[in-house]
């Protein structure tokens, strides 16, 4: 089939494309695209009394394809406000699938940020957020607080996960 101008769609909800199979059979299906931004924002405790961001870095874009999210943001904070406790972002575009065996994790590039051995995004789920932790060599697992970020502190993040969206 060759398309010279326009797009090639399908007239009836449900359909897609199949790939590596002769049948139409749901796990062999592409019957879902879509790209996007969001607006991912900073949470202590679910407050965000005075959180202001850096013009243009509050803005992250995702690609999902069938059942899976693939996303990245910047944040650049100019202040992080006067809120207390656990450290979430929150606005992923969709919520993770709500499965025990698909939690996710995603990969963090802090800037003024103070953390133990290591850091890590946790996406509960059921969820459209990311929890920030750290974790020791020790083994031990804390959450960030905001008392380890500054009005400065910057955070580029990148991952994927399941929905059911």
């Amino acid at each position: 089939i060759e398309i010279t101008a326009g797009d090639l769609f399908f007239g009836t909800a449900g359909k897609g494309i199949v790939l590596g199979a002769t049948s139409n059979t749901a796990a062999n299906t592409l019957d879902d695209y879509e790209e996007g931004t969001f607006s991912p924002r900073l949470h202590f405790d679910g407050a965000t009394t005075g959180i202001a961001y850096s013009s243009g870095y509050s803005t992250g874009w995702y690609i999902k394809i069938g059942d899976l999210v693939t996303f990245n943001f910047t944040i650049i904070l100019s202040s992080k406000g006067s809120s207390n406790g656990s450290a979430q972002i929150r606005g992923l575009p969709f919520a993770l699938e709500d499965n025990t065996y698909h939690q996710s994790t995603a990969a963090f590039i802090p800037y003024h940020v103070s953390f133990a051995d290591q850091i890590v995004c946790y996406l509960p789920r059921n969820n459209t957020a990311i929890t920030l932790r750290e974790s020791t060599n020790g083994g031990d697992i804390t959450d960030i607080t905001n008392g380890n970020i500054s009005d400065d502190s910057q955070f580029t993040i990148t991952g994927s996960y399941k929905t059911t969206a």
